[in-house]
């Protein structure tokens, strides 16, 4: 897959067309002159929304109705173009001239993969960050699990309603917190399940990435962390195990292997034991939405004995183990999005980590306010981005 053309209306700051070349893009410029917008607009086609916080009128040039998206994507040797339409209320995808599409059908047209400033939280930050990568990665690999997260939420949402109705002191019916439990043990076995699955897969991927990048300077190791399992099964439940169970307390469980039998009561054992503690808390605090995602650099965590510069290693790797899984599930390369990636790296760590990027092969966008001096063996193309105009101003191997 490959990204041949952008061609911009009232987008932000931007209007004009940009032809990408098939390795890496730079975009350079000062700050604010809408090198960022660039690879925005490139999302947006492939998501239907963006990735920064905000309304729809903030993706439109101030004072104009509407905004428009046109990019050429080849895929099999044939062009097809997909394009967005933005209003102050709306927003219309279209792929090869097909109407309101879904943004389903745009990202499975137009997969990418995305790192910005924001995402150095996936290491330094709170644990939410970190799941919410997990839960947007897995999504994006396996669409069902969006399916058993959104589940899961409303349950845990309902669950936390009923703790606060005892505080005070309207108790719910007999056995509705019983059955609101053994639901969200259910559900919460499979998320479970799912993400060690996916971080199982994950792992390795991202612990090459930061050997590549870093010229095996630093070792990352990536576990799941689950806080509430105690002892966990010795191998994690398949979705197939956990679909097949039967509601809590059935009989059947014990001709189950081991494995997927003791999840979903583990979980639910642990609901039931917390629930006294949880009614003063006000919410659920055992479960999925308690876990996290240890990153070891060198046997330390990388959220506190990390530079600035390694956490934004470990963060782009992580992003590049997402693209490898990608690539071998569903035989295509994503276009890769790299948003200000090149500050807090010194020369070397630059040098190292396009050289990486270079040698997966993966078109490439990159924004950055100055151009490395690197050799890479791919095409390569430079852009100078002016007050949201896009000059073409180099070509080669070589930035």
């Amino acid at each position: 897959m490959l990204l041949r053309q952008a061609t911009f209306h009232r987008f932000r700051n931007l209007d004009g067309t940009v032809e990408f070349c098939p390795g890496i893009n730079f975009f350079t410029g000062r700050n604010g002159q809408g090198k960022s917008n660039v690879l925005e607009s490139i999302f947006v086609g492939a998501h239907g929304r963006s990735f920064r916080a905000g309304k729809l009128v903030d993706l439109i040039k101030f004072g104009e109705p509407s905004a428009l998206v046109d990019l050429v994507v080849c895929r099999d040797e044939a062009d097809t173009p997909v394009s967005v339409t933005i209003t102050p209320s709306e927003r219309k995808l279209s792929i090869g001239g097909r109407t309101d599409c879904d943004a389903a059908e745009a990202m499975d047209w137009l997969r990418v993969i995305f790192f910005g400033p924001e995402d150095l939280d996936i290491v330094k930050g709170a644990p939410a960050a970190r799941r919410e990568f997990l839960d947007r990665a897995i999504s994006a690999h396996y669409p069902p699990y969006a399916t058993t997260l959104k589940t899961y939420n409303k349950l845990l949402r309902e669950r936390n309603q009923l703790l606060r109705d005892i505080a005070a002191r309207r108790p719910p019916p007999g056995g509705l917190m019983e059955a609101y439990e053994a639901e969200l043990a259910k559900s919460g076995a499979l998320l479970f399940s799912q993400r060690t699955r996916y971080v199982g897969e994950l792992a390795p991927a991202a612990t090459t990435a930061v050997r590549e990048h870093t010229g095996g300077r630093l070792g990352l190791d990536v576990r799941y962390a689950c806080a509430w399992a105690g002892q966990l099964p010795e191998k994690p439940v398949s979705p197939e195990d956990i679909q097949a169970l039967p509601p809590a307390g059935g009989a059947a469980r014990d001709a189950m292997p081991p494995a997927s039998r003791i999840t979903p009561d583990l979980l639910e054992s642990r609901l039931v034991s917390a629930r006294g503690a949880d009614v003063s808390l006000g919410r659920t605090s055992v479960g999925p939405h308690t876990d996290d995602l240890d990153l070891d650099l060198n046997g330390k965590p990388a959220r506190f004995f990390g530079s600035q510069g390694e956490q934004r290693q470990v963060a782009v790797s992580l992003k590049l183990a997402q693209l490898a899984l990608w690539r071998n599930k569903f035989r295509v390369n994503p276009v890769l999005l790299l948003d200000d990636v090149m500050s807090e790296l010194d020369p070397e760590r630059q040098r190292l980590l396009l050289h990486a990027i270079d040698g997966w092969r993966v078109q490439t966008l990159i924004s950055t306010t100055s151009k490395p001096d690197v050799v890479v063996e791919g095409s390569v193309c430079v852009f100078e981005v002016e007050e949201g105009r896009i000059r073409h101003v180099g070509q080669g191997n070589s930035t």
